[in-house]
């Protein structure tokens, strides 16, 4: 999708519902580098080798899609903060360096964010995730997660459900934002400070404010989209407003759209 500053992409993937035989994941997964085969080899649960390549491709299919490179010339890598990175592009002098993609998966679901002009972050999360606890005692345990102000919000809400939902749209904010900057577990989480825009709450898609170190930081927007009736997603873009992506939903590709134009690696 075009917008006034730059190009961007937003897309989602069922991992639960894609159901590949032995074979043809075996196949999906030429189209990888040789050492993420290995890494996703590696999982003993089939759901997260699905989660896991289904990311891969997504990261390709993107970068294929905005630069219009051969995806066998795409060779990635991972940045010291542990983002996804383009390391190169074989046998070309196209630049990338303007390319922001992060992905996310989390229960049935895969999702990216990329613009070609803006620092962006996505998290995904299942708001029904069992604490395998009751909530009391789980939130008790996370008590160092948020600050008084975001347990206020969360703690506002009346049934167990819809707090653990709240909790769960303040996590993927709080997750969106880090993985946008890349500090990941260096970050004081008590730091950085979320409100939801009451005007938004229960909108299709819901807004939020950050403040950092008490700073609101008004060059960060924050929306919050619900990919099915258990999921959300949020995502972070280092901009003062973009509307269109607020208000363009995510495209839900099929795993034929997902390997178009696809090459062995």
């Amino acid at each position: 999708m075009e917008c006034e500053v730059g190009t961007f992409l937003k897309w989602k993937f069922n991992a639960e519902k894609w159901n590949p035989s032995p074979e043809e994941f075996n196949c999906y997964l030429q189209y990888v580098q040789p050492e993420e085969r290995i890494r996703i080899k590696k999982f003993f649960h089939f759901i997260d080798s699905k989660r896991a390549l289904a990311g891969r491709l997504l990261l390709r299919q993107a970068i294929h899609t905005l630069l219009n490179v051969n995806w066998s010339s795409i060779e990635l890598g991972r940045s010291s903060d542990n983002k996804p990175i383009i390391k190169k592009i074989k046998n070309s002098d196209i630049p990338f360096k303007h390319i922001s993609v992060n992905i996310s998966h989390h229960g049935e679901w895969v999702a990216l964010i990329a613009h070609t002009k803006k620092i962006v972050g996505i998290d995904v999360m299942n708001t029904t995730e069992d604490p395998r606890t009751d909530i009391d005692s789980f939130f008790d345990l996370m008590a160092d997660v948020f600050t008084k102000n975001e347990w206020k919000e969360i703690n506002e809400l009346k049934e167990d459900n819809q707090r653990l939902e709240r909790f769960y749209k303040f996590w993927s904010l709080k997750e969106s934002y880090v993985k946008a900057i890349g500090k990941g577990l260096v970050l004081d989480l008590q730091s950085i400070e979320f409100t939801l825009n009451r005007d938004d709450i229960g909108k299709t898609v819901e807004t939020a404010t950050l403040y950092r170190d008490g700073k609101r930081m008004d060059d960060w927007k924050f929306y919050i989209y619900h990919l099915d009736d258990i999921h959300c997603s949020s995502i972070a873009i280092n901009s003062v407003e973009d509307d269109n992506i607020k208000n363009i939903d995510f495209e839900n590709l099929s795993i034929e759209k997902l390997v178009e134009n696809a090459e062995n690696v």
